[in-house]
């Protein structure tokens, strides 16, 4: 999304091992309801965990959408690293916080963000 935001679908270890060794991956916003997360993967890497549990092709709260925007703005301002940001397929749920993400941040409008959204991860719909 930017150099700073990875908009993706549910990590396999493996891949979250890469991005921490790469990118130093600080944190991971997960929006699966059906997904707690690798826990004592993310302990031992020190990955902070933040958990919108929003169920699968349902729209999160206005409530997950600001605390999942704010962690975002929140890590950038405070940590050195990047930002995972997931849901089961990283086109509906996480996609929503991405897009907003973008309207509060870069101050798009809708349609451009979404153009933003598509150029990085063609999924998203």
């Amino acid at each position: 999304v930017d150099k700073r935001l990875i908009l993706g679908a549910l990590p396999t270890p493996s891949y979250i091992k890469q991005l921490h060794a790469r990118d130093n991956l600080c944190t991971i916003i997960n929006m699966c309801a059906e997904f707690p997360g690798y826990l004592s993967l993310y302990d031992e890497l020190s990955i902070q965990q933040i958990r919108l549990p929003t169920t699968d092709f349902s729209i999160p709260t206005v409530n997950a959408i600001t605390k999942g925007v704010n962690s975002i703005i929140d890590t950038m301002e405070n940590k050195d690293g990047v930002v995972y940001l997931h849901c089961k397929a990283g086109r509906g749920r996480s996609a929503v916080i991405a897009l907003c993400y973008l309207l509060r941040v870069y101050r798009l409008t809708p349609v451009e963000a979404q153009e933003v959204l598509l150029v990085c991860r063609p999924q998203v719909r």
